[in-house]
């Protein structure tokens, strides 16, 4: 899996849009209006299973990017602690000198 930054935001983007929609569809259902896509009428049970799988392909999209911000941060820790390492060292040859 591909755990950059570039991802990440681009992802966000998606999942904001998507919660976007959510929101709509939420307000529509609890409204209790049908829906017409395409020219087929569809009842507002139709929507809430929309509402239904749209929330968990939401929670499996936050697991995500959880799992790639703790990637994240283990990157920036490691590469903080080797900028750490070597400034220790050339520390340690300067006072040995």
């Amino acid at each position: 899996m591909n755990y950059t930054k570039e991802e990440f935001a681009k992802r966000d983007d998606e999942m904001m849009n998507e919660i976007d929609y959510l929101r709509k569809l939420i307000d529509s259902a609890e409204n209790q209006d049908n829906r017409t896509i395409d020219g087929t009428w569809y009842p507002v049970s139709h929507t809430w299973r929309e509402v239904a799988k749209i929330a968990l392909n939401l929670a499996d999209e936050e697991e995500w990017m959880t799992r790639c911000e703790n990637k994240l941060e283990v990157k920036k820790d490691e590469s903080t602690q080797k900028n750490n390492q070597t400034n220790y060292s050339c520390t340690q040859c300067n006072r040995n000198k």
